[in-house]
């Protein structure tokens, strides 16, 4: 899916105006579903959303907020090098997942379980 078809439409919905992420991540799906079926790379099953959408629309959501507030380190780490130590995510370790979020390492790597739990998603902190 292209993102700049995905980034115009998403451009629409304006983010600022929701109450809830949930309702934010339901909305971001339903537009990610029309863009798909204006492409014709799906068929809707059904008038609720999957699972699979909701996630993607997470991830998409995710992705958006860090390369607005990590856009630099993103950049160097999708060039596959390491961060300069003036950045003020370098001590934490991050790097890009297989999904293109970027993660955090830690004392964790070596435990069985999930990914999210393991590497932890790096956010912007809120004020």
């Amino acid at each position: 899916m292209g993102v700049n078809v995905i980034d115009e439409c998403i451009a629409f919905v304006q983010i600022e105006r929701f109450s809830s992420f949930q309702r934010l991540v339901r909305v971001t799906a339903y537009v990610l579903r029309f863009v798909k079926l204006l492409k014709r790379k799906t068929s809707v099953n059904s008038k609720f959303l999957s699972i699979v959408e909701i996630e993607e629309a997470e991830q998409y959501l995710l992705k958006i907020a860090q390369e607005e507030s990590f856009p630099e380190e993103l950049r160097v780490l999708n060039e596959g090098k390491k961060l300069e130590k003036k950045s003020r995510l370098y001590q934490l370790e991050p790097y890009v997942c297989s999904k293109g979020i970027m993660r955090i390492k830690g004392k964790l790597d070596r435990l069985n379980g999930q990914e999210d739990f393991k590497h932890p998603i790096c956010a912007q902190r809120t004020t």
